[in-house]
């Protein structure tokens, strides 16, 4: 009797069960977003933000963990070809995280290929409006492409989430055109102003969609001297209380 194994060749091979949905956004997420926004200084910003990575690439499951966890390894020891690999593995098996596709624009954006990763960052920002590093990374991307002036804003859309970033010394004046935007508050110091907070979750939750004709709330400390009030359109500025001075008044 002749015994034909065909099994294999029948039944559909499949690497994975399918990835389950997206962690729903937690209290202390919701808490981190607001408390990152009012931190007093760069210290306190950096600890809130260590968090939120930590909740970013949290994975939808143990199966999706492995694989993230795999190719920020692979980017780690500059072994490029295996983290996109592996990035490209998590996005077909989970495309609706938005964390695969930020941890792929990161490789390519360290290739120079700053086309590709900008796709990527789109959609990373379309699944996680408030993703700040995924923000970051296109307001980067665009202005390595050359798109200077929708970089400026989309950095400047980063800042209005977290003013102690980095990249805040990557901020340059924006050309005084009327397609700059409109005037959106007057004369405030609004760290603390309510009509900002409301207008950070608006951008946070996605309600005003892509801010491209609005030029944000502008960060001033002593490392941007003359260009600040430049940048700003403003008469005086200044340090208070050794922070950053925070104007709402020009757009």
């Amino acid at each position: 009797m002749r015994i034909v194994f065909l099994l294999p060749f029948l039944l559909p091979v499949t690497a994975f069960a399918d990835c389950p949905p997206s962690l729903e956004r937690t209290a202390r997420h919701v808490e981190l977003m607001e408390l990152v926004t009012q931190s007093s200084n760069e210290m306190v910003a950096r600890g809130y933000t260590n968090e939120l990575w930590g909740i970013w690439a949290t994975a939808p499951d143990a199966t999706a963990q492995e694989i993230l966890d795999r190719g920020m390894n692979q980017r780690a020891s500059y072994n490029f070809a295996g983290a996109l690999k592996d990035f490209d593995t998590l996005i077909a098996y989970c495309p609706e995280y938005a964390e695969g596709y930020n941890q792929r624009a990161f490789v390519n954006f360290i290739r120079e290929d700053y086309e590709t990763a900008l796709v990527d960052l789109n959609r990373a920002i379309a699944l996680t409006p408030d993703h700040i590093g995924a923000i970051v990374g296109r307001a980067l991307a665009l202005i390595e492409l050359g798109h200077v002036r929708e970089g400026q804003i989309a950095l400047r859309q980063a800042l209005l989430l977290n003013p102690w970033l980095p990249e805040r010394n990557r901020v340059t004046p924006l050309p005084e055109t009327e397609e700059n935007g409109i005037k959106i508050a007057a004369g405030l110091m609004c760290r603390h102003s309510p009509a900002r907070q409301a207008l950070i979750r608006k951008v946070r939750d996605g309600e005003l969609g892509e801010i491209l004709r609005q030029r944000l709330a502008v960060f001033v400390d002593h490392r941007f001297g003359n260009l600040s009030g430049k940048l700003l359109g403003a008469d005086a500025m200044g340090l208070v209380g050794g922070r950053p001075r925070v104007l709402c008044s020009l757009v």
